[in-house]
């Protein structure tokens, strides 16, 4: 209410104030501030204390009001003009006491604007960050770049420093093409400035080469890579090579090293007829320039050899060994080639001449043909030049050797298996050479020999067909062309034989070790015996080859299998094929001897483990006991020790009811024997708990008791939750005649447990007994008090008298019969006690008891009344 009075009041002097019925006021004792971004501030002076001074809008709106202080006679009211532009407000003054306004109206000025940048350098740099460099500024302005004179994006901004009147801003790049940006500038306290457009220049080029400049230098080399050297450079240029104007490909490139003025640029790239590079100059912030070219000459050709200075010999010459070649009239490190006519690529010789020479001499098995001239081809290679032109070189016919006749018994073809066949020659002489061929025209060489210094015959190491064929030989003789080819037939190559009449075969098929086939008799120095599993397919199982002192081969199998079978055996001779496969039977492998029954005794022990002994064993012997005549699961096994023949050891379990056990043995090499079965005797039962023995407490809140009479010391009880139950819910030893057990809660109604007996009797532990099953009680519930008195003998206290308690009863005291706040409790510790009851008031009133016996529940709340409290008689 206050506050709406209040605005009423408000209103009444705007409306004075603007129709100008207050008294008029110097206008000159006020002061306006149009800050930008916070709180204006009107400052009105020479005023009297204890004013009130009040500023209004054009509109008749208060922006602000302030009482001056007892001793002040100006006052700053901040406030929030109307307009960021230009304006007036009316400032109203009121004197302490008086109801008289005076009043005077005053403009303010707009908020101020920064002033736009005109000192602004842009830089447009290459290969670096451009900058816009803003000049004639105040410390703390703001200066921004747009992309646009309206709108557009922000580019950069930055500001002023404290101590300084410019500002540097850079950005990745404006753009390699020049154009324009607008600048901004906001100064502290003022609105920013208009934009202002600054243009900048597109990014600088590298001048270009000229065609004809001599700073560039091509060595079009042969055989290694073209130098290109530009010079007249600085330090930092980047030269660029291409293969044409316009590709991608570039030959090299090579920046200018520091404190240099030339870069060096090898390519492998270059044609040998020569042609025309592109280069491109890249200075220190520039654009690459344009592609220039320069055209390099080709290379270099040899000079071509004068037919006078070559001299051509068959090997009719008197060394009689090979053709030769001798050219003079050279230089030093000059290559020779030798083709066989003027167009093939492939050379048939070549050589170099020595560093000290100018001649060379080539020499070949044959130039010359039988009564055929034969034309070759000479070129030469000088060093850094390209091969020179092929000049034809003539040389007459040799005679050829006479060829072998067809049926000449001093030739002995043997074609072997497995090893290298071979081709025999006699009634030869020094230095003939005989060569194989594997047809009677063209076709190749398999295989040369020749008959060394006073040698008369050669052995030449080939390989023939398997199934037999021809081969083909020639001769040279020393001084003579190779002889015509002549055809010797050959055998196919010989089948080895397995002599099973004459070898001997032996086989032994173990028992957990390797088996061994041995084959003795009548076998040789590289005799290889294979075993099979098939007559026909199959791997290897298994080889042997025999020694050069040797008489037998023994071949040693991983398994041959548990069970008789047959092995195939072959020979394989040194030089023939592997013979057939011939069989081999071989016996099972053998079992160790049964175990009999009566050397058993089987111990079916109560509560520990039960026991087997065997008699009439071997040392080493492994005996295994079986739950099954076949299959099943292993009960125990054991090995004999060294010396010994009887064994005993434990097994994991028989059955209480008895049955039977099988055993086996497995000796040192055989297998194992067939199970023999065992019989064994049931274990004595124990005699079961009589149910009159037992009696149950069925506790609450504590664990409830067990006790079983008429057992004897060292008897075993179990109680457990029903007749299937595999765990026990607890068990104890028996002491003495009479055991005690606790368990955990048998639950709060009544229910069954089921109890058994492990007894030890006649010297010997029996089985666990049957179970018995033993009912008991639900856990019962406390007696309600019923011997309760009080004596209010005091205006704030009553006493409660309780008897009929057992010691350890709890007594607890209650707020009403719901129970909902506990007052109290106590535990009694005889069969009475007694208890004091604060109250608040001499009436009388109630009290609300329960009773919990130890062992049952709380019993129900009953709410016991007591009288007011009388006072004595004065």
């Amino acid at each position: 209410m206050f506050k709406k009075l209040s605005g009423i009041v408000i209103g009444v002097i705007a409306v004075v104030v603007l129709t100008g019925a207050a008294l008029a006021f110097d206008a000159s004792y006020v002061e306006v501030t149009n800050n930008v971004g916070k709180k204006d501030v009107v400052r009105v002076s020479g005023i009297e204390p204890r004013s009130v001074v009040s500023v209004y809008s054009q509109s008749g709106m208060l922006l602000g009001r302030k009482t001056l202080s007892n001793s002040a006679t100006s006052v700053n009211i901040t406030v929030m003009l109307p307009t960021a532009t230009a304006g007036e407000i009316t400032v109203t003054v009121q004197k302490k006491g008086e109801t008289n306004l005076t009043a005077a109206v005053k403009g303010y000025p707009a908020e101020p604007v920064s002033d736009t940048p005109s000192a602004v350098e842009i830089t447009n740099n290459v290969d670096k960050k451009d900058t816009i460099h803003v000049d004639y500024l105040e410390p703390r302005d703001l200066v921004t770049v747009y992309s646009a004179a309206i709108g557009g994006k922000r580019i950069t901004s930055g500001k002023v420093r404290n101590n300084s009147d410019e500002v540097i801003l850079s950005l990745k790049q404006l753009g390699k093409d020049g154009g324009s940006v607008w600048v901004s500038v906001k100064s502290v306290g003022k609105h920013e400035s208009p934009r202002e457009k600054f243009d900048f220049d597109a990014e600088l080029s590298s001048t270009s080469f000229s065609d004809d400049d001599g700073s560039i230098t091509v060595t079009n080399g042969v055989n290694k890579k073209g130098v290109i050297e530009v010079t007249d450079l600085e330090p930092g240029d980047m030269i660029t090579v291409f293969a044409d104007q316009f590709s991608t490909k570039k030959l090299g490139s090579a920046k200018c090293a520091k404190n240099r003025d030339t870069v060096t640029i090898k390519t492998s790239l270059l044609k040998e007829d020569g042609d025309n590079i592109w280069l491109t100059i890249k200075r220190f912030n520039e654009l690459p320039s344009d592609r220039s070219f320069y055209k390099y000459d080709k290379q270099d050709i040899s000079p071509d050899i004068e037919a006078d200075h070559i001299t051509v010999e068959s090997k009719r010459n008197p060394s009689g060994t090979n053709d030769t070649l001798y050219i003079d009239g050279l230089e030093a490190g000059d290559i020779v080639k030798l083709y066989k006519d003027d167009k093939t690529t492939s050379v048939l010789l070549r050589g170099a001449v020595a560093s000290n020479r100018t001649d060379i001499t080539l020499s070949r098995a044959e130039f010359a043909k039988e009564n055929e001239p034969v034309a070759l081809y000479v070129s030469i290679t000088r060093k850094n030049m390209r091969e020179g032109n092929r000049v034809e070189v003539k040389m007459d016919s040799v005679t050829a050797s006479g060829p072998f006749v067809s049926d000449d018994p001093s030739v002995t073809v043997t074609n072997n298996a497995g090893i290298q066949s071979t081709v025999f020659v006699s009634g030869l002489y020094d230095g003939v050479t005989v060569t194989a061929y594997n047809a009677d025209t063209n076709g190749k060489v398999i295989g040369s020999a020749k008959v060394a210094a006073g040698g008369n015959s050669v052995t030449i190491n080939l390989t023939l067909e398997r199934t037999g064929g021809s081969v083909w030989l020639t001769r040279r003789d020393p001084g003579f062309a190779e002889s015509s080819r002549t055809e010797f037939t050959y055998t196919a190559q010989e089948i080895s034989v397995f002599d099973t009449e004459n070898l001997d075969v032996y086989i032994v098929n173990n028992v957990g070790a390797a088996d061994t086939i041995t084959v003795s008799g009548g076998i040789r120095d590289g005799d290889v015996i294979k075993a099979y599993a098939s007559l026909t397919t199959g791997t290897v199982l298994g080889q042997a080859t025999c020694g050069a002192q040797d008489y037998s081969v023994t071949i040693t199998i991983g398994q041959l299998g548990k069970d008789e079978g047959t092995v195939f055996l072959t020979i394989t001779n040194r030089g023939k094929l592997e013979s057939e496969r011939k069989p081999h039977a071989y016996q099972g492998e053998l079992p160790s001897a049964d175990i009999s029954p009566s050397n058993v005794t089987v111990t079916n022990n109560v509560n520990a483990a039960p026991t087997i002994e065997v008699w009439g064993l071997g040392s080493g012997d492994a005996v295994t006991v079986y739950d099954a005549p076949t299959g099943g699961k292993t009960l125990g096994k054991g090995t004999v020790d060294t010396f010994a023949s009887t064994i005993k050891f434990n097994l994991s379990s028989l059955k209480a009811e008895g049955g039977a056990v099988y055993v086996t043995r497995k000796s040192a090499g055989l297998n194992e024997s067939t199970r023999a079965e065992v019989p064994y005797g049931a274990q004595k039962p124990s005699t079961a708990i009589n149910a009159a023995d037992v009696e149950i407490v069925n506790n609450a809140n504590m664990p409830d008791v067990i006790t079983v009479k008429n057992v004897a010391a060292n008897d075993i009880i179990k109680v457990y939750s029903s007749q299937s139950a595999s765990e026990s819910i607890t068990e104890a030893v028996a002491l003495d005649s009479t055991v005690v057990l606790h368990a955990e809660q048998l639950g709060t109604g009544s229910g069954t447990v089921f109890i058994t007996v492990t007894r030890y009797a006649d010297g010997e532990m029996h089985s666990e007994s049957t179970r018995t099953p033993v009912k008991y009680a639900a856990e019962q519930v406390s007696q309600i008090l019923t011997s309760v008195s009080f004596d209010n003998r005091t205006a704030t206290s009553v006493d409660l008298v309780i008897s009929g308690l057992n010691t350890g009863d709890i007594i607890r005291l209650y707020s009403d019969a719901a129970g909902t706040i506990l007052l109290g409790s106590a535990t009694a510790g005889s069969e009475s006690m007694t208890l004091t009851l604060n109250q608040l008031s001499a009436s009388s009133g109630f009290v609300h008891i329960t009773r919990t016996t130890q062992g049952m529940h709380e019993s129900a709340k009953c709410s016991y009344q007591y009288g007011a409290h009388t006072p004595p008689a004065s």
